[in-house]
């Protein structure tokens, strides 16, 4: 908004901080992992307008994988294995309304979707709803929205 008169900013809907043309801060300080809400807002005598924008925070660890925008209605577990053996399942940690993380401990995997309440320990293969092809550690972040799930 130009000729702002007012403007302040909010984090996850905290106490608005006041700022005059522009102003720097950090995102994320002493929040858990997870979505975070910025809002700014300005007035000026035509009226106020209010912008927001979602940022995911996470601290990634060596082979930590986070799939964000993970659908309610299902669970996912990760088939993991080293080059030339058997693989075994593993467990995603939710973090958040649709963000699920996973430390990985081989470099090659699959990710399944199952019903929600699907455990390592009762995962069947029959009972899948969709699954990634093979899967190699490259990234840290993807978006459940890019995988083909």
């Amino acid at each position: 908004m130009s000729n702002a008169t007012s403007a302040s900013y909010q984090i996850n809907n905290g106490a608005a901080q006041s700022f005059n043309n522009s102003t720097t801060f950090n995102v994320g300080n002493g929040l858990s992992n997870g979505d975070i809400t910025i809002k700014v807002t300005a007035s000026n005598s035509d009226g106020t307008a209010t912008k927001s924008l979602s940022v995911l925070k996470t601290t990634l660890a060596n082979k930590q994988l986070i799939v964000k925008n993970v659908p309610s209605n299902v669970t996912m577990l990760a088939w993991e294995w080293k080059t030339g053996q058997d693989g075994a399942w593993y467990e995603f940690q939710k973090d958040g309304s649709s963000i699920y993380g996973i430390n990985l401990e081989q470099d090659n995997f699959i990710l399944v979707t199952f019903p929600t309440g699907t455990t390592k320990t009762n995962a069947n293969w029959d009972n899948k709803i969709s699954q990634t092809g093979d899967l190699t550690f490259t990234e840290q972040l993807l978006d459940y929205n890019s995988l083909g799930l």
